[in-house]
């Protein structure tokens, strides 16, 4: 496997606090994720992954994700509360041939419902990416804009803006724009389709103006449970499938790190 893909699972695998965009809070003891896709052709790749809270505003995160060929690569990070309303994350992700990429981050709120995050991932060969995010929370609305700079100085920008239309219906929509300003955009919806149930749809756009679609399903499956099913289709009509179950293993007073 390449090692773009070691470099996906580095920032999935990162505790919520130190990824673009944040996430839902989940109860501090820990909990577990299996992830799968496949492709197109039948081929399967997997993550497995846990974290658990280690101390008072401490998680760590560990997971292995395996190819379609079964060569698999690791993950390992931490994630620490420094101060009110600080955290720092810090995290390697190896390949299946030894090869290591390192992340460490922050994410300080700046203000009321803004945070910011500044990270660096660094490659196998020592190159450096930087990341620099600014997410914005308010009623019913989540905006963040981010710059990501490669080791060569060049930069690309996204974007995201997620609104709530509805009592249980939210839209998205972004955009990432590359070095040389090529664009792409997606833009889609989440709705409430059930007590416990939402469906997601949604098209990206690229550069050259093919587009593929998304469409998934995620359910509450009982307390602490939540397990989802999609399928993404690409310009050409070919598709493939993910599934994702996430398990809380215990219940605690704090919750994860949540700007």
């Amino acid at each position: 496997m390449k090692f773009a893909f070691f470099a996906l699972v580095l920032i999935t695998a990162l505790p919520v606090a130190a990824r673009p965009g944040g996430g839902a809070a989940r109860p501090a003891a820990g909990w577990s994720t299996t992830r799968n896709s496949t492709g197109p052709r039948g081929n399967t790749g997997t993550y497995q992954g846990s974290t658990t809270r280690t101390g008072p505003g401490a998680w760590a995160t560990q997971g292995t994700a395996t190819g379609p060929r079964g060569q698999s690569g690791t993950y390992q990070g931490t994630t620490n509360r420094t101060g009110r309303g600080a955290w720092s994350s810090q995290g390697t992700a190896t390949g299946p041939r030894g090869n290591s990429s390192t992340y460490q981050g922050s994410t300080t709120r700046t203000a009321p419902g803004t945070w910011n995050t500044q990270g660096t991932v660094t490659g196998p060969n020592g190159n450096s990416t930087n990341i620099n995010q600014t997410t914005n929370y308010a009623p019913g609305s989540r905006t963040t804009q981010g710059t990501v700079t490669g080791p060569n100085g060049n930069s690309g920008t996204y974007q995201n803006n997620t609104t709530r239309t509805a009592p249980g219906s939210w839209s998205t929509n972004g955009s990432a724009t590359g070095p040389n300003g090529n664009t792409g955009t997606y833009q889609g919806n989440t709705t409430r389709t059930a007590p416990g149930t939402w469906n997601t749809q949604g098209t990206a756009t690229g550069p050259n103006g093919n587009t593929g679609t998304v469409q998934q399903t995620t359910n509450r499956n009982g307390p602490g449970s939540w397990s989802s099913q999609g399928t993404v289709t690409g310009p050409n009509g070919n598709s493939g499938n993910c599934s994702n179950n996430t398990t809380v293993n215990a219940t605690g007073n704090e919750t994860s790190p949540n700007p």
